[in-house]
């Protein structure tokens, strides 16, 4: 995992994070979040509870990726993802 800056981010209970994720500063994850590898995740985001996020993912600055959503391999989101949704492309729709 690699922080920009020696940034700080909070973590939730049981939430794991693959190799080579990039973590922005003020990103806040929560509780039983899945990344995947090589993700680059910007300053600013908030991941919700139960979300999973695929390898070689890019989320931009100050985006939420609501409760129980999934962006899929190698998705780039630009805009907040409800919750429960699934979504993947480039930009993730």
């Amino acid at each position: 995992m690699f922080f920009r800056n020696s940034s700080l981010f909070k973590s939730g209970e049981e939430s794991s994070i693959g190799g080579f994720v990039s973590l922005g500063p003020g990103v806040t994850i929560g509780k039983r979040v899945s990344i995947g590898a090589e993700a680059k995740i910007a300053p600013g985001v908030t991941v919700c509870d139960y979300a999973k996020i695929g390898a070689c993912v890019i989320i931009s600055p100050f985006i939420t990726i609501g409760e129980g959503s999934e962006v899929t391999i190698g998705s780039l989101v630009t805009e907040s993802i409800p919750p429960n949704t699934k979504v993947q492309g480039n930009p993730a729709k």
